[in-house]
């Protein structure tokens, strides 16, 4: 007989300010198809009433195996998902934001995915926007673009399985840490490693990477709240016009904002996760230092001189690097907006 499939599981939710949600997604993991056996939530020293919405729900709930652990410092988002991980039991453990609302069957789904590919460490699923009401709405797809246009790519197998790969993680963040359901093991490992300098999501999916353990289910399993007090939120959120596509080419924020990410990706890499270090590494993390360096010097010929680094095909596409050259040439004449718009 194979042995049974029945994993201890764990949900870790940091709350910070989010006494307008909170009962709401607590509800949505309570009432899974699938229970999980522990929730751990730990409020962020907010300044609204989360702490005692939590204790409410905790106290008008005793059926649910629910504990809110105290805190008495303000950690900022990653250290409050570290300081869960570190106390998270579960043999898999499930990130979750306190303003989303979970899909019903979100851990019976995910842990299905576990029992097919028993060497997977990270699992993400994809998600659906919901508006500060509560309200489902859609943002059109990108062309040949999945995971509501976090994924610059068309996956393998829509609606399915996909594996994520250590070289597609390099550039570019694709899963909230709110879509994850990790392993006790990388929990383990990532709190021994974590860099405060690199979101918590992104570090464990590298982390996953390393290890060929990540995957992605092309499957909405929760619902994803945008408003205007998220935390950390997604361009992708509204879809955007022409015009306003066209001035974010011309604005700082997103000429940097992207190689910045890198830059502090690579060196993460460098201090943390030494198993995805090598030449490659140190050359994009080269090129991202000199793009950095020549849009704030704004010199047209430093900027010219990263074209020839051997970091500069595998970070940048030639559009791209055309355009920072002109935000470069405008930007030594006209003041040029830094901020995101």
């Amino acid at each position: 007989m194979p042995e049974a499939f029945n994993p201890k599981l764990s949900v870790v939710l940091a709350a910070y300010n989010g006494a307008n949600y909170l009962a709401e997604q607590l509800d949505s993991i309570a009432n899974q198809t699938h229970p999980v056996d522990e929730i751990l939530v730990r409020d962020d020293c907010s300044t609204d009433d989360s702490k005692q919405v939590i204790q409410n729900w905790i106290n008008t709930h005793p059926n649910v195996p629910a504990r809110l652990i105290e805190a008495d410092q303000n950690l900022g988002y990653i250290g409050n998902f570290a300081c869960l991980l570190e106390q998270a039991s579960g043999d898999y453990i499930f990130l979750s934001d306190q303003d989303d609302r979970w899909h019903l069957d979100k851990v019976e789904k995910l842990l299905a995915v576990a029992k097919e590919k028993p060497n997977a460490k990270l699992i993400a699923s994809s998600f659906e926007f919901m508006n500060q009401e509560g309200e489902i709405y859609q943002v059109p797809l990108n062309d040949g673009w999945s995971n509501q246009n976090l994924i610059p790519w068309q996956v393998e197998n829509p609606n399915g399985i996909n594996v994520v790969t250590k070289d597609q993680m390099l550039l570019h963040n694709y899963f909230q840490g709110c879509a994850m359901m990790i392993t006790k093991e990388l929990a383990q490992d990532y709190t021994k490693r974590h860099d405060f300098a690199l979101a918590h999501d992104w570090f464990l999916a590298l982390l996953a990477s390393s290890y060929d353990a990540l995957y992605y289910l092309d499957e909405p399993l929760f619902d994803y709240r945008i408003h205007n007090s998220n935390v950390t939120g997604l361009p992708q959120a509204k879809a955007d016009s022409k015009l306003l596509r066209l001035r974010r080419h011309f604005n700082r924020y997103y000429r940097v904002s992207v190689i910045a990410d890198m830059e502090r990706v690579y060196s993460t890499i460098q201090r943390a996760i030494p198993e995805l270090d090598g030449q490659e590494i140190q050359e994009r993390l080269e090129f991202c230092r000199a793009y950095l360096k020549a849009i704030d010097s704004k010199s047209v010929k430093e900027y010219r001189k990263i074209k020839e680094l051997p970091g500069f095909s595998r970070c940048i596409s030639l559009p791209e690097y055309e355009l920072g050259e002109l935000y470069v040439k405008l930007s030594r004449f006209v003041k040029m907006p830094d901020k995101r718009i």
